[in-house]
């Protein structure tokens, strides 16, 4: 029979109030990111890190909710069964998974852009968006209108101190929590590492497509002796690797205490709530790390002009367009930015010997021609003439 009602003492009271605060903290960190300090989707260098990036936020804000829902239990002294228990399991379930997807997708997508130096086309890029949305928020209402059973009881209830899957569905929480949660995190510390090797030119490249580590190699950048812009690439694309390589180690940091209290929780009908305390706010700080890593790695990105290449193998290929306007050949400067717009466009790195397109938009009008000051947005009183 399925638990009606939890009663908190002092001491979980406090607890829950400290978890549901930090989750607060974490959801005001990333509406002050989307509202204030949102990087540009340009710093990302056209990759589709920017998209990934926003959709894990999301689902740290779903994660966040479901949490501070806590203050209501703490207000009335103890969890009870009903629509807002209902609501704070299922909001917590498709928080963490997807918490646990968006997190092994950046891995991946990292990986394919680095490692394999694959970019996604934007058709590709909302397939994922769509696709995985929909799984996190199928899984949950698979769980409450399919897998809920009259025997077994009702899917999302009271499980401790907060609501979420009940006891009765102990599969369900291995699977959806604890195994999704220890593979994303060995996938993307196995990713990680890989694109690390690589682009410090210990993991090579043979002739017959197969990889070989190599250890003993003097060079500490692939390319370094054949190129030194190339090898100046590799260091930018280091630097980059270098800043991911915190997404995986805080994931880690912050789900594995949580994942070893569900696990033991499947020998022992309870722990110790110090032990779970300090996983509940360790998890839910999990909001605020993000935000605070996406920044920091936005910076590195942002000292890139481009994204760099690994290998010396492969040319980029580039276009270069220039638009001078009017202004520009007539010395003019409009507002702060300057007349000259430079657009850089990377064209999937494909190997082309096209030079590069200079385009120069000259004035049309014969010389002479009088030009009204309104149409030139001066203060002149005699216009123009060219």
């Amino acid at each position: 029979m399925a638990t009606t009602e939890f009663v908190y003492d002092g001491a979980r009271k406090a607890g829950v109030t400290i978890i549901a605060l930090v989750a607060l903290s974490s959801l005001l960190a990333i509406i002050y990111l989307f509202a204030i300090r949102r990087p540009a989707a340009r710093t990302f260098k056209s990759t589709h890190l920017f998209g990934y990036f926003m959709c894990l936020l999301v689902a740290n804000v779903i994660q966040g909710i479901g949490t501070i829902i806590d203050l209501e239990w703490v207000s009335r002294g103890r969890v009870v069964e009903g629509f807002s228990c209902t609501l704070q399991g299922a909001l917590k379930q498709s928080g963490n998974l997807g918490a646990s997807f968006w997190s092994l997708i950046i891995s991946v997508h990292i990986f394919l852009l680095v490692f394999l130096k694959i970019r996604s086309n934007q058709a590709t890029f909302i397939g994922i968006i769509i696709a995985t949305w929909i799984v996190i928020l199928l899984i949950p209402l698979i769980g409450r209108f399919v897998l809920q059973s009259a025997e077994l009881g009702p899917y999302f209830g009271i499980a401790g101190e907060w609501c979420w899957v009940t006891r009765n569905y102990q599969n369900e929480r291995i699977f959806l929590e604890c195994v999704f949660t220890l593979v994303t995190i060995g996938i993307s510390f196995i990713l990680y590492s890989a694109i690390i090797l690589r682009i410090r030119g210990k993991l090579v490249k043979q002739k017959n497509t197969t990889w070989r580590l190599n250890f003993f190699s003097k060079n500490n950048v692939e390319g370094a002796t054949s190129n030194n812009n190339y090898a100046e690439n590799n260091r930018g694309m280091l630097k980059i690797a270098k800043n991911m390589i915190w997404y995986p180690i805080s994931y880690a940091v912050i789900m594995t205490p949580m994942t070893i209290i569900r696990i033991v929780e499947l020998k022992y009908d309870s722990v110790p709530f110090a032990w779970t305390a300090i996983s509940g706010i360790v998890f839910n700080s999990f909001g605020l790390i993000n935000v605070i890593l996406l920044l920091y790695i936005a910076r590195a990105f942002n000292q890139l002009e481009v994204l760099p290449q690994v290998s010396p193998n492969r040319m980029v290929k580039v276009t270069l367009e220039r638009t001078v306007s009017r202004d520009s050949v007539l010395g003019e400067r409009r507002g702060s930015t300057e007349s000259s717009e430079w657009r850089l466009k990377d064209k999937n790195d494909l190997l082309d010997s096209t030079p590069d397109v200079v385009k120069v938009d000259l004035p049309t009008k014969p010389a002479g021609t009088y030009v009204a000051p309104d149409s030139w947005k001066t203060g002149s009183a005699g216009g123009k003439k060219y």
